[in-house]
């Protein structure tokens, strides 16, 4: 990706299911659910690592929006 990057190549969009569910999160808990089923599916090699990072960077995005305390989130 950095490489990709550095010579000005553009990747695809991520067409993923996670990113998807992250979108979809209406809580944190949601969110933790979406980041270990991620993260099995790296693990297992089901998905590469340029898809793991783009979730985890959708993740930590949504989180900061929805955890309480931050902008947008609640604290119900």
């Amino acid at each position: 990706t950095q490489l990709k990057k550095a010579l000005g190549i553009a990747s695809k969009p991520v067409e993923s299911p996670f990113v998807r569910a992250i979108q979809n999160a209406t809580s944190v808990a949601e969110l933790d659910e979406v980041y270990e089923s991620a993260t099995v599916s790296v693990d297992s090699g089901e998905i590469d690592t340029d898809e793991y990072e783009t979730v985890i960077r959708e993740l930590t995005e949504r989180k900061r929006i929805l955890e309480p305390g931050t902008f947008g989130g609640s604290y119900d």
